[in-house]
């Protein structure tokens, strides 16, 4: 089943000339700023009424094309304005969280606060991420599958999840949580994996870059194809589907 969605990165208004990386604070204009906001907000509730599947939202920082460091506070705008189409947060940068579990927090209201709406993306980001939050890039393929398996067993277990004294991972099951590895891609550089909670309409799109078939599954070819820049996918609706 094909769907349309509607993707913004809510790029600042009013710029004669692009004006580099990082963003420089003196070019933003207090009174453009909070009208770029609301603009783009009325461009996604009005996605809704014109049929769209959904709309998608992303992360960055210190950039004019995308004002969205947070785009977690959108998305809860979002689900207070629309009531059909999903919520994509494609996604959040994981590696640059301070802690995995305030991301599984986070989504967990998004899911409840949309009721069920949420497609929830985890990112590594690219180097301008990492420049910005001063985060050495190399450790983000580390950073990420850590913080990923600790976030996927928040939303599974049934006993809160912590560290001991050690800093070892307390253990905790994955039986609620639904797996699939998309990693057949055309570019090694580009893997994804899917997570479906069990009891919830979430989906999580988790991109890991460099690790490909890091989880040992192989799906069709036809799931998710990738490219140089980035990949596009048949999102599946339901776990059968999957």
């Amino acid at each position: 089943m094909l769907e349309i969605y509607s993707f913004d990165l809510f790029p600042y208004r009013n710029l004669t000339a692009f004006p580099g990386w990082p963003f420089p604070n003196g070019l933003f204009d207090p009174a453009v700023g909070p009208a770029t906001y609301a603009e783009h907000i009325e461009e996604a509730v009005l996605c809704e009424e014109l049929g769209f599947d959904g709309v998608i939202l992303n992360e960055h920082h210190c950039s004019a094309y995308g004002l969205m460091p947070s785009p977690n506070l959108i998305a809860a705008t979002l689900a207070a304005r629309t009531a059909r189409m999903k919520l994509g947060i494609l996604g959040v940068a994981l590696p640059l969280r301070g802690h995995p579990v305030r991301v599984a927090e986070e989504y967990a209201m998004l899911d409840c606060l949309s009721n069920g709406r949420l497609i929830a993306g985890l990112v590594r980001g690219v180097p301008n991420e990492y420049f910005a939050y001063n985060v050495r890039p190399a450790e983000s393929r580390a950073r990420f599958e850590e913080a990923h398996d600790i976030l996927v067993r928040a939303w599974n277990s049934k006993k809160a999840v912590a560290r001991d004294c050690d800093g070892e991972t307390v253990p905790a099951g994955f039986e609620g949580v639904h797996v699939f590895d998309l990693s057949n891609l055309t570019d090694p550089d580009l893997v994804a994996s899917v997570v479906l909670p069990c009891g919830s309409h979430t989906l999580t799109m988790a991109g890991i870059s460099g690790t490909r078939n890091s989880r040992g599954v192989s799906p069709p070819a036809s799931t998710l194809h990738g490219t140089g820049e980035g990949a596009t996918g048949c999102v599946p609706v339901t776990t059968e589907e999957v």
